[in-house]
């Protein structure tokens, strides 16, 4: 099976769960179960994976179905550290946020 056809399959089990990043949720256990980036995935949709990572994303979106936590599925949560801070300006005030890399 093709990448983007276990990725199209597992989003609409997922929605049909009622979980609401269903997309990016597939991609992160693709990536997961494939040991690659998600860019990696999505560059790459016309590749195949194999019987057994067939079984193993099945499993993991399963436990996501279920509603576990994807960080908990991952082994780890995706942190983007932000502050924002407001400049005013007479006319229109302009909200800024920043984003630190990890």
């Amino acid at each position: 099976m093709k990448y983007q056809e276990i990725l199209y399959k597992g989003s609409q089990i997922l929605r049909a769960n009622n979980i609401k990043s269903s997309n990016l949720d597939c991609e992160l256990i693709l990536s997961k179960v494939l040991n690659k980036t998600r860019e990696e995935i999505l560059i790459n949709l016309n590749n195949k994976i194999s019987k057994s990572q067939e079984k193993e994303f099945t499993f993991y979106l399963n436990k996501r179905c279920n509603k576990k936590p994807i960080s908990y599925i991952l082994g780890f949560k995706y942190f983007v550290p932000a502050f924002s801070f407001t400049i005013s300006n007479l006319e229109s005030p302009v909200i800024v946020t920043c984003f630190i890399p990890a």
